[in-house]
């Protein structure tokens, strides 16, 4: 974007943007192999710190993707304290702990919720998922693959921080969206954040969401910020 141009517009008009860029995006790639064309697209969006609109970005541009016709699956991964299911008010009977216990398969707790994206829900308040051992944490994010051909795109809404559970869903991301807001620890997070991601060698893209500013040259500043000390 030239922010020289830029003029204020709402927020259903940034979504539109994003969704506008992410199928302009799509049609300047290559062709995709027929054995690629049904696999799901994983776009992980997570943070540092804890609190700066992660969940509330996943399920508004989930729903801007999805009014665009695309399959988007809202995936839940902060699986001890996920609430994308309570924001969007539903209840559902199946959530990630079901698939990590082997009683259902991922496919089988999707639930449609607002606006025609599907649901797969974490459970809230359960200690176990809160550290969940690596065999079943690895377990869970291969079962991933039985998304292919249900979903075009899965929003990986994940916990916060660089703790092993979160850099697992970060690092298996093709695209990752990293959320901060203009207070410095938050800023200061999503560097260390992004230090982590590249010192584990992703090579998924990696995208910057200034939540909560006042004015498109906060949120460029900040940018820059992180843009010249990640550089370094």
């Amino acid at each position: 974007m030239n922010w020289s141009e830029y003029q204020p517009y709402d927020q259903a008009q940034q979504l539109r943007e994003l969704v506008r860029q992410e199928r302009a995006a799509a049609t300047a790639l290559p062709p995709l192999s027929p054995e690629r064309e049904k696999r799901t697209r994983v776009i992980t969006v997570t943070s540092g710190k804890g609190g700066v609109g992660k969940t509330n970005l996943v399920a508004n541009l989930g729903i801007a993707l999805a009014s665009e016709g695309l399959r988007v699956g809202l995936f839940d991964a902060d699986l001890g304290l996920a609430n994308i299911d309570v924001l969007l008010g539903l209840v559902p009977r199946y959530s990630l702990a079901h698939v990590l216990s082997g009683e259902r398969q991922i496919e089988e707790i999707m639930v449609p919720g607002p606006g025609g994206v599907m649901i797969l829900a974490g459970a809230s308040g359960m200690s176990s998922l809160a550290d969940v051992p690596p065999e079943s944490l690895h377990r869970l994010i291969q079962s991933m693959d039985r998304l292919d051909g249900l979903l075009d795109i899965c929003l990986v809404d994940t916990g916060a921080g660089i703790g092993r559970q979160v850099m697992s869903f970060v690092l298996v991301a093709e695209e990752v969206v990293v959320v901060t807001t203009p207070e410095p620890t938050a800023v200061t997070d999503a560097y260390g954040l992004i230090k982590t991601l590249k010192l584990n060698r992703s090579s998924a893209g990696i995208f910057l969401v200034v939540n909560m500013v006042e004015g498109p040259v906060e949120g460029q500043e900040i940018f820059h910020r992180l843009q010249t000390v990640s550089q370094r």
